[in-house]
C-alpha cells in the first residue's frame, strides 16, 4: 500500500520587501512558507532563512538572476528557488 498523502494544501505568502514580517504573516495564518521575491528591495539572509525553518515553515526564493545567485541560496537552505525572467 502507498503512503497516505497530507489533505493539506501547501500555502505561501508572496514576500517582496520585509522578510520579517512575511514570517510573522505565514506564522499567524497557518501557511506553508513564504515566496520571497528577489531583486525587490529588501533583503533575505541566511540567519532569517533559518528562522524561518526553526518555526517550521518553509522558504522559496524566485527571482534568481544567475547560476552562482541560485547556487549560494542553495547553500543557505532555501527549499526552492526559480529563475526570474
Amino acid at each position: 500500500m502507498g503512503q497516505k498523502k497530507s489533505s493539506k494544501v501547501n500555502t505561501y505568502l508572496n514576500v517582496y520587501r520585509n522578510a520579517e514580517r512575511g514570517i510573522l504573516f505565514s506564522m499567524n495564518y497557518d501557511l506553508t512558507g513564504m515566496a520571497f521575491k528577489l531583486h525587490a528591495g529588501g533583503t533575505l539572509s541566511e540567519d532569517i532563512i533559518d528562522l524561518v525553518h526553526k518555526k517550521g515553515k518553509r522558504v522559496i526564493l524566485w527571482n534568481t538572476m544567475s547560476n552562482e545567485e541560485m547556487k549560494m541560496y542553495l547553500s543557505m537552505r532555501a527549499d526552492f528557488v526559480e529563475y526570474g525572467l
